[in-house]
């Protein structure tokens, strides 16, 4: 069973990374955002079982995250927040990924023209 790196083991493994410096950290990720909105959405029956959380960037750029109940008594609305944006924030890391993947691809080309 897949068991989750204690902090002390992630920060051990980041230093293991041979570019430090092209880590993507959760804080300079949210560095820009300039909102965050949430809003609860209930099910056909009107309870609600679902949170979704808009980030907004600098650049007007948006990400969406959710997070659902499968017990509507359940919801908790502080709780639906917090995995709701954790799930915005992951988007994120996707995003920045990209970015990141496609300066160096262009580094790249422009050194093998040269």
């Amino acid at each position: 069973m897949y068991q989750p790196l204690t902090q002390e083991q992630l920060a051990e493994e980041h230093a293991k990374q041979p570019r430090q410096d092209q880590l993507i950290k959760q804080a300079d990720l949210v560095s820009d955002v300039t909102s965050v909105s949430f809003s609860d959405v209930s099910g056909p029956d009107g309870t609600v079982r679902c949170m979704v959380c808009l980030i907004t960037l600098e650049n007007g750029y948006q990400v969406l995250g959710k997070s659902f109940v499968v017990d509507p008594s359940n919801f908790n609305r502080k709780l639906g927040e917090h995995y709701a944006y954790n799930d915005a924030v992951t988007q994120l890391f996707a995003v920045r990924s990209y970015v990141m993947k496609e300066h160096q691809h262009q580094l790249a080309c422009s050194n093998t023209e040269e």
